[in-house]
């Protein structure tokens, strides 16, 4: 079972990311951070797996890298604000762009735990 987070501002996104994890086989959502702060706290004691998490632009943001940091085995989806993308990132900081009609795929992938390694 992969552990998920949500990190989303949006009471719209976070609404639909939950609606897809609570239907999606083997992805399980463990919390909700409302900030930076409270991302870094929920991830380590909730001991996720995956953070769903939105930017602000289609760059890493800080918060991002230092998880990756702290956390070697996190993945981290970004959801850029304005953008037809979404971001996979790991400890190696490779990145994969997906459409983002393609949410759902990219949760089951993440399901099977098929995100490169």
């Amino acid at each position: 079972m992969v552990k998920v987070l949500l990190a989303l501002e949006s009471p719209d996104w976070r609404e639909l990311l939950r609606n897809l994890i609570e239907h999606e086989p083997g992805l399980e959502l463990v919390g909700e951070a409302a900030d930076p702060i409270d991302l870094l706290v929920e991830v380590k004691s909730r001991q996720a797996d995956l953070v769903l998490q939105e930017w602000p632009a289609e760059e890493l943001p800080g918060i991002c890298s230092h998880l990756l940091i702290e956390y070697p085995d996190l993945l981290v989806v970004g959801i850029p604000r304005d953008s037809e993308h979404v971001f996979l990132c790991r400890q190696t900081v490779s990145t994969r762009r997906f459409p983002s009609t393609k949410l759902q795929e990219v949760l089951a992938k993440i399901r099977r735990r098929r995100w490169g390694r």
